[in-house]
């Protein structure tokens, strides 16, 4: 429980201060992603490599106000799964799309659901998507793959024609 008040407590400080870097990556951090609103300045978010999941009773692991941080240019939410705990699961959110700015969003090895937002399409500096290992259906839209987007890593399941995973695609 100690990781669990640790990121909390770090997630209501944060709030409080104008940041522009948050790495907590790599911590074995459990619990829920924190809330970070009011924080117009931060341009990396790294939660990857802890065992966070979605807080109790929550359908979405991945909280939609994460599209109102503007200013983001790397998003790190995965992986966030070990030895079957953790995950985030729910949708990819909707909001992503207002995120511009993202150069990296990796939202690997959690417990994703749906299909990838066409929202996703908005983000015409994005050098990196990863969203394998997760239960992530569906076609990646043509309005993707437009982007050219130099690394896109997604599950073998997903019908993905600019794809560049380790999946063998045809």
């Amino acid at each position: 429980m100690f990781f669990f008040d640790l990121i909390v407590n770090i997630a209501i400080s944060l709030s409080l201060i104008l940041a522009d870097f948050l790495n907590l990556a790599n911590n074995w951090f459990e619990g829920e992603l924190p809330r970070l609103r009011n924080n117009p300045d931060l341009e990396t978010l790294r939660f990857d490599g802890n065992i966070l999941a979605n807080a109790e009773g929550q359908e979405n692991g991945i909280p939609n106000h994460y599209g109102l941080l503007l200013n983001l240019e790397d998003l790190r939410l995965g992986p966030n799964i070990f030895e079957g705990e953790g995950g985030l699961s729910g949708p990819i959110p909707e909001s992503f799309g207002t995120l511009t700015k993202l150069r990296i969003l990796h939202l690997h090895e959690n417990y994703l659901t749906g299909e990838v937002p066409d929202s996703i399409s908005e983000l015409t500096q994005l050098d990196e998507f990863m969203f394998q290992g997760n239960d992530i259906t569906g076609t990646v839209s043509i309005d993707i793959c437009d982007l050219n987007i130099p690394k896109i890593e997604a599950d073998c399941d997903v019908d993905c024609d600019c794809c560049t995973d380790a999946c063998q695609r045809n």
